[in-house]
């Protein structure tokens, strides 16, 4: 980037000193940024942690649910990756959306009902995919 930088600096005409203020400034901008980036997920935990539907009591299990959810999708490794790259994990629009995906995955995956979920009967098939229509019982929710 820096080579760069001194091929439009030469080309633009610019001295040692104009280049170095300008350099120092474009800088200064990015360490800004930076910052900034940093206090906004900071923000973003706090209103997470003070929100009504998902943070005070409630906010160790929306990180649980949250975890599952991204845990599902590949294993949670290249999603959780992607979400701290680009820093967006603590939004609180993203970790409600989270929680409530999570809370569509069981730790049991039995249907109840005397089917059991994952088991080559359609209905089981059915109760293994739709297991959150479904009550304990097996009988449906709807």
């Amino acid at each position: 980037m820096l080579d760069g930088f001194k091929g439009v600096a030469a080309t633009e005409g610019l001295n040692s000193q104009q280049a170095t203020a300008v350099a120092g400034f474009y800088n200064d901008q990015l360490v800004a940024a930076e910052a900034a980036a940093k206090q906004q997920g900071v923000d973003w935990k706090e209103a997470v942690v003070q929100d009504k539907e998902i943070g005070g009591e409630k906010y160790a299990e929306t990180c649980t649910l949250v975890n599952k959810a991204i845990a599902n999708v590949d294993g949670g490794k290249e999603a959780q990756a992607f979400l701290d790259e680009i820093g967006v994990g603590n939004h609180p629009a993203l970790v409600k959306f989270l929680r409530s995906v999570g809370t569509g995955f069981r730790e049991d995956n039995s249907g109840g009902g005397g089917i059991p979920a994952g088991s080559d009967s359609p209905e089981g098939r059915l109760k293994s995919q739709y297991h959150t229509m479904y009550n304990a019982d097996g009988s449906s929710k709807y």
